[in-house]
């Protein structure tokens, strides 16, 4: 088999790459068809979908109507594709979306690389966008702005730069 397409996204930078949002080849990859499914074209449903031991955790937005009927939905597409489906259970719901988040790290970007300021960007279990500014560094008006727009989207964290492990 070909490698998966991918149709891109209005967006300067596709965050779905940059998350590992990818269409699946492998039936028994079910959280990564859950992600596909719930995230593939964009979500303003939908923040995030993180692999857990058990299957998946959802984390919905506050705008989506019956989480759980979404996820349902989803579940069937991949039943019928004759992927597993994997178990899954709903987080608390977060005022952002995964449309949010991708925008998001595409501010973010734009910031990296910047002498001082942003070091790293991802998106941790919570469904948060973890921001890494340098040591002693002042965050970004850009990044203060993101904050504004979502407040809590964002987990600013400072990084020293100090190797802690060989």
């Amino acid at each position: 088999m070909g490698a998966p397409e991918v149709t891109p996204l209005d967006e300067p930078v596709d965050c779905r790459l940059a998350l590992d949002v990818l269409p699946v080849e492998d039936p028994a990859a079910g959280v990564e068809a859950l992600r596909w499914q719930l995230l593939g074209d964009g979500s303003a449903d939908i923040a995030s979908v993180m692999r857990t031991p058990d299957g998946a955790v959802v984390t919905p937005s506050t705008d989506a109507d019956e989480p759980a009927a979404i996820v349902g939905v989803a579940i069937a597409r991949i039943d019928a594709a004759g992927f597993a489906p994997p178990e899954w259970a709903l987080a608390a719901a977060v005022h952002w979306s995964f449309d949010d988040l991708c925008a998001g790290i595409t501010v973010v970007l734009g910031e990296m690389g910047s002498p001082g300021g942003v070091q790293s960007v991802g998106v941790d279990e919570d469904a948060r966008l973890r921001v890494g500014i340098e040591a002693g560094a002042s965050v970004p008006a850009s990044i203060v702005d993101l904050e504004t727009a979502h407040p809590g989207m964002l987990r600013i964290v400072e990084e020293t730069g100090v190797d802690v492990a060989p």
